[in-house]
């Protein structure tokens, strides 16, 4: 790690695309998109400086096969775009977009997974999250050509 002129710390970490971050129990949990029949990695950290190694926190397994975002058929798991990861009550549930062609749900007890696939396609193309009110209601929030759209999920 180094200090670049502008006093920003520079880190070389990186496994893929789309970051996304979350705060858990004093830890960071770094995820990022993935590549054609890869598992989904996970990176933690203390300090935002320091990661670990490559977690496999949910298996390629797990991950579906399909049409890909240019509607090709995959014999192979797609690709998992931006996911996120969400904690409500004990679980962990990561929203991503397989192949960009639509959002499905992991579960998993640790940040770390296992992640077990939970839901099939629910559309919705590409760079979803999760949005839980105080009052327990789940919210979706995805991208969508130069807007962004909500819809308040059933379960």
């Amino acid at each position: 790690m180094k200090k670049n002129k502008r006093e920003f710390f520079e880190n070389p970490v990186a496994i893929g695309g789309d970051p996304f971050v979350m705060r858990y129990n004093g830890r960071y949990y770094l995820y990022c998109s993935t590549g054609n029949n890869q598992p989904i990695y996970v990176r933690k950290s203390k300090d935002l400086v320091n990661w670990s190694e490559l977690i496999e926190c949910a298996d390629k397994e797990e991950v579906p096969s399909g049409t890909n975002e240019h509607g090709g058929v995959c014999e192979t798991s797609l690709p998992a775009y931006a996911p996120e990861v969400t904690y409500y009550n004990g679980k962990f549930y990561m929203v991503t977009s397989l192949g960009g062609t639509g959002h499905h749900s992991f579960v998993a007890d640790s940040p770390e997974g296992p992640f077990k696939l939970m839901t099939g396609n629910w559309g919705n193309k590409i760079d979803g999250s999760i949005f839980i009110d105080n009052k327990g209601t789940w919210y979706f929030y995805r991208a969508n050509w130069g807007d962004i759209l909500a819809y308040e999920m059933e379960s």
